[in-house]
């Protein structure tokens, strides 16, 4: 119950795949399969290995169902426990679609509209 007061998509998620999530919770790729369960139209996220100096995978985006990316304004650090840093991952979720939103506003004024509409990802067009 306190994984899941600290991160309240865990409420929506069954408790078998809960317990895989957090027995998983070291191995960020094992928990990529269950990002979709918490995180709806998100396929996935672009996740980057450690490598030299860095000791820690990254995140840099996600990925929807539909073949759409949006990359987060900074890389989110996974490590520690996975509720933590899945209330990282959500964050950057709104501060990339808020910043995607703000470029497709600029992006209407002077434009047409088949156009806008063709270059702005669909999340944000609803």
């Amino acid at each position: 119950e306190t994984k899941r007061m600290v991160f309240p998509r865990f409420y929506f998620v069954s408790d078998d795949d809960l317990l895989e999530i957090l027995g998983q919770s070291k191995d960020p790729i094992a928990v990529q399969k269950h990002v979709k369960k918490c995180f709806e139209g998100i396929k996935n996220l672009k996740m980057h290995a450690p490598s030299a100096g860095v000791r820690t995978f990254e995140a840099s985006l996600m990925n929807s169902p539909d073949g759409e990316t949006a990359p987060f304004v900074d890389n989110v650090v996974i490590d520690g426990p996975v509720e933590l840093w899945l209330v990282q991952v959500e964050k950057a979720m709104r501060r990339g679609i808020s910043k995607l939103l703000n470029l497709s506003i600029q992006g209407f004024k002077g434009n047409k509209k088949e156009k806008w509409v063709k270059d702005t990802i669909g999340q944000l067009l609803i």
